[in-house]
């Protein structure tokens, strides 16, 4: 729950900041394993694990989850791959380990800590949330963008640095999701500019479809 999980390129606030979309999205995500008559669990870190909530087979227990989730507020900053290693050394028995991040962290080391999952036999989802804007830089006039981790400003026209940027994000992205192909992990890049229904439709159809 990085502060960048709380970014939303939508001025007037009516498109979810990611960590709302990715919160409800862990919701739809923890419903349909429920229905699967499996347990749920919740952890949530910023530069530590800040929630534990053990698994359980219950909807009072999936309310109980997302309440927690709801008082959270993203954090300022976050060490992701120490705490995911934690998670690791402390899920003893085999289970399903989904991850929603934007994953703007310590990529090689989260990418260890994801090798981990998979040396314990876990299987792993992962979720990688970002807004539109993150993805295209689309914006049409000179910006003014600030690091909501460190609070440095860089003045910029956007159009003249676009091409730069996709080239470089897409570097970004395929540092994720190579590595997630080669450990057969489960990567999902999530566009909050998808409503939260169609994408959680899609996701599971595909699921459906390679499980046969």
């Amino acid at each position: 729950r990085s502060a960048s999980m709380g970014y939303t390129s939508d001025p007037d606030k009516k498109r979810s900041t990611k960590f709302d979309y990715a919160s409800r999205l862990a919701a739809a995500i923890g419903y349909v394993v429920l229905k699967s008559r499996d347990s749920v669990g919740l952890y949530l870190y910023s530069t530590r694990i800040d929630v534990v909530m053990g698994p359980r087979n219950s909807f009072s227990h999936l309310n109980n989850l997302l309440r927690s989730v709801q008082k959270q507020t993203p954090s300022d900053t976050t060490s992701t791959a120490p705490t995911l290693h934690q998670i690791a050394d402390a899920v003893r028995r085999r289970a399903l380990i989904v991850i929603f991040s934007d994953f703007f962290d310590d990529v090689p080391g989260i990418v260890k800590a994801l090798a981990h999952f998979r040396k314990q036999q876990h299987d792993v989802i992962l979720f990688h949330v970002l807004d539109p804007m993150e993805i295209d830089m689309t914006f049409r006039k000179g910006a003014e963008f600030e690091d909501m981790e460190t609070g440095e400003v860089v003045i910029a026209d956007p159009r003249s640095i676009a091409d730069e940027y996709r080239k470089e994000f897409e570097a970004f992205l395929d540092s994720v999701r190579k590595p997630c192909a080669e450990m057969n992990i489960d990567y999902r890049m999530v566009n909050t500019n998808v409503p939260l229904e169609t994408f959680v439709r899609a996701y599971l159809e595909e699921r459906k479809r390679f499980s046969r």
